[in-house]
Parts: C-alpha cells; sequence; structure tokens
C-alpha cells in the first residue's frame, strides 16, 4: 500500500510539475517574442544576498537535506517517523501543487529553462510560490522536536535559517516562497489529525 502511494505521488507531482513548467514557459516566451516588457520581481532575499546560483554543492545539500532526512531519521536512526511524514507531506504537497499553478511567477534570470527527471527533485524554473524543499526540512523539524526526538531548538532553528538562506542564496525560491511553506505546513500539521497511529 505504501509503495503504491508514493507511485501515485509521484505520478500526481511529475503532472502537475510539468503542467506548471508548461504553462509557465508558454506564457513567459510568448511575452519575450512578442517583446514585452517581463517586469522584474523584487525579491527582498535576493536583494540582500549573495547569488549562489552556480554552486552545485549547495544545491546537492539542499536536495539531500529534504528528500533523503526523513529516510535517515527513519531507517538509520530508528525512529518510526516515515509514514507520518509521509501522510503530512502528501498534504501539504497537494496545497502545493494549487498554488504553483495558481500563480506563476517570473523565473530568475539565471535558471535554466528545462524539465527532465532532474527537475522532478530540484525543481524547475516556474515552480514558485510554495518551496517543497523547505516545507519538507521544517515538517521534519517540528515532528522532531514534538515526538522528543531531538529537541535542541537553537539548533533546530538554526538548520532552518540555514535551509532558507541556502535556498534563497541558490535562488531556487523566492522568500515568499518559503514564508508560504512555512504556515501550510504549521497548519497542517497542528490542524489535521493523524489517522494511522498505532495502538
Amino acid at each position: 500500500m505504501f509503495l503504491f502511494i508514493v507511485i501515485l505521488f509521484i505520478i500526481i507531482n511529475s503532472y502537475f510539475s510539468y503542467l506548471t513548467h508548461l504553462n509557465g514557459t508558454s506564457f513567459y516566451d510568448q511575452r519575450i517574442k512578442e517583446k514585452k516588457i517581463i517586469p522584474k520581481v523584487f525579491d527582498i532575499g535576493h536583494k540582500y544576498l549573495p547569488n549562489l546560483t552556480d554552486n552545485i554543492h549547495l544545491l546537492s545539500i539542499i536536495n539531500f537535506s529534504a528528500v533523503l532526512t526523513p529516510f535517515i531519521v527513519h531507517f538509520l536512526m530508528g525512529y518510526d517517523i516515515l509514514p507520518e511524514f509521509m501522510y503530512y507531506f502528501a498534504i501539504v504537497y497537494l496545497i502545493r501543487i494549487i498554488t504553483i499553478n495558481s500563480t506563476i511567477l517570473p523565473k530568475q534570470k539565471m535558471c535554466m529553462d528545462e524539465f527532465n527527471f532532474k527537475s522532478m527533485f530540484n525543481g524547475h524554473c516556474y515552480d514558485k510560490i510554495f518551496s517543497g524543499h523547505f516545507a519538507s526540512i521544517f515538517l521534519l523539524v517540528l515532528m522532531v522536536y514534538k515526538k522528543n526526538i531531538f529537541t535542541n531548538i537553537p539548533f533546530l532553528g538554526i538548520y532552518l535559517i540555514i535551509n532558507a538562506l541556502s535556498i534563497l542564496m541558490t535562488r531556487s525560491h523566492y522568500t515568499i516562497d518559503i514564508i508560504i511553506a512555512s504556515i501550510v505546513v504549521m497548519f497542517v500539521y497542528f490542524n489535521i489529525p493523524y489517522k494511522f497511529k498505532k495502538n
């Protein structure tokens, strides 16, 4: 059952990510052809933080942290969190699918506009408004704290800040994407009960 849900999630995510990419490229490419001005997006994080778009190592760390850390906590550290994590993350990601297709912001100018297997994990140029990477990290932090797996608040806070700054410095997302991810994760995690708790 778990494997089926994961496969279904990958298919749905792939379809809607591609739809976002398709709508973003067709809209903005057409504007370029018609020589219409594409306004720059003012973003406070991009304005004041260095641009590390080409830092492949930092991008890899962000992806590793967001995708693999829940599995490390579950399998290597031995804490049974993965089913609950996937439950909440699926709800968060459904909200993300709606938001990234509702309003498609212009891509960051250095973003190479392509869609392939890698962009399923790394993201692509037009999947803005809501950071899935930060949502994953923030959800994991809330879970490990609430379950008393790790309760050092300064360390967890610094971990979140470093991840948020890394996402902004690599220009993977806008500042609003981090803020919305945080709000949605908190709302979902603290207001939707987990239905499959062991007795």
